[in-house]
């Protein structure tokens, strides 16, 4: 179907190509539609939207210039196709007959028409509409001649964003392919508005959070095996008016992380009887937690890397420290810590020396630091615990909690009382 693309005069002016004689402060003057139009935002034009209650009826609106459609903060078009009676709010919905125009067509007069019992277009009559650069549409709407008539928006394909959680940031990625028509992907921000730290990579716009509670608008929720961080990032339209404001549209994100961990010391102990040379052999910290064998019980100073031999009956002093987590309100608890005579943690045969929270002998384990903040500390005896003198690997698994609840208040009161002997209160 061919469009008539319309030539508009204001006053004694002939308006150039694609303007129309827009009225400002009372005064008229050619101007372009696209940067002078008034959002339609109600969430009722919807062409899914069943009439269930009053119908809605455009033929009271004072239409007045240009206006936009949008959707749940997003931009959009009347459908081009026939929408059935009772939808879109109303009872005979209003949607587009011709095509929408080109860029080349400039302004156009289009057939609208509205559907009712006796077909698709009972009724017809023409509004203007013009394509913008930002690849939306802006449409000239009149009075309807009946009502009930009211103009549909066609809702916008489901755009899914891509979301990254890494041990350091959350970042979410905005598709330039998928959002760049309707959003100005570069104009967004956090729940707070201070936080738009964002990164321009080739066909995505990443936008990135530290997963820290409070920071930026991060809330975090905890149950008994996860951390959620969650925040919205909000992103402005392409073309915004100085006369109305537009509505950003919202993308919530949460990341998950668990609260219990699996860790190796990067250390082999290797025991004997007659003194020898000490060392450490270390691989590197672990990812996120870190198990360090220190020199003595002030835990200041852990041994350097390279090998190392201890004598049978010293005391090993183990520090574990969580690291990437600036949240005060979790702390660190030791569930499962264990020898075994290679780096699998998973090797059945293994010497526990903490056992569901609690310590496994009171003469050869204590717990100095555990359940108060992001660190471990504790100490056990070193002794030949399979019989021979076989290198000895130590894994812990830790949970983290959040004080703040009282389940870990109480799980916290109870690891106090390890050394009492009480150990039926360290489980959960």
């Amino acid at each position: 179907m061919s469009l008539n693309s319309v030539q508009i005069t204001c006053g004694n002016t002939v308006c150039t190509p694609g303007q129309d004689c827009i009225n400002i402060d009372g005064m008229s003057h050619c101007m372009d539609p696209c940067q002078h139009y008034t959002p339609l935002q109600q969430a009722w034009r919807a062409s899914n939207w069943r009439t269930n209650t009053t119908a809605q009826c455009d033929i009271g609106v004072n239409w007045q210039g240009w206006y936009r459609l949008y959707l749940n903060g997003v931009s959009t078009q009347m459908p081009e196709d026939c929408i059935q009676p009772w939808m879109c709010g109303t009872q005979a919905p209003l949607w587009m007959k011709s095509p929408h125009p080109t860029p080349s067509d400039g302004i156009v007069q289009a057939n609208v028409c509205g559907s009712w019992t006796e077909g698709c277009c009972n009724f017809q009559f023409s509004i203007s509409v013009k394509v913008c650069s930002g690849n939306y549409y802006v449409y000239k709407f009149v009075k309807p001649p009946y009502c009930f008539l009211a103009y549909c928006a066609e809702p916008p394909a489901k755009k899914e964003p891509t979301l990254m959680c890494t041990r350091n940031l959350m970042k979410l990625g905005l598709s330039k392919t998928m959002y760049s028509n309707n959003l100005d992907l570069l104009s967004g921000h956090m729940a707070d508005p201070t936080c738009n730290i964002h990164q321009d990579e080739n066909k995505t716009v990443w936008y990135q959070v530290t997963p820290e509670d409070n920071l930026c608008g991060n809330v975090m929720k905890t149950n008994s095996t996860h951390a959620i961080y969650s925040n919205t990032l909000f992103i402005y339209p392409t073309a915004m008016t100085n006369t109305s404001l537009s509505l950003p549209t919202g993308f919530p994100f949460s990341c998950v992380y668990p609260l219990d961990t699996q860790i190796t010391m990067d250390t082999i102990s290797k025991p004997y009887l007659s003194m020898q040379e000490m060392g450490l052999i270390g691989y590197g910290p672990a990812a996120q937690v870190v198990i360090s064998l220190y020199h003595n019980s002030t835990f200041s100073t852990p041994y350097p890397a390279g090998p190392i031999a201890l004598p049978v009956g010293s005391a090993l002093n183990i520090g574990v420290n969580v690291e990437d987590i600036q949240n005060d309100n979790l702390v660190v608890i030791l569930d499962n810590c264990y020898a075994t005579n290679n780096s699998s943690p998973k090797d059945p045969k293994r010497h526990y020396f903490i056992q569901n929270r609690c310590i496994s002998n009171h003469l050869q384990v204590a717990i100095i630091e555990n359940g108060t903040s992001l660190r471990a500390r504790f100490s056990i005896l070193l002794f030949l615990y399979d019989g021979t003198y076989s290198d000895m690997f130590l894994h812990c698994s830790i949970s983290l909690c959040d004080k703040k609840k009282a389940s870990c208040t109480a799980r916290t009161a109870a690891l106090k009382k390890v050394g009492s002997g009480i150990c039926h209160l360290m489980s959960s």
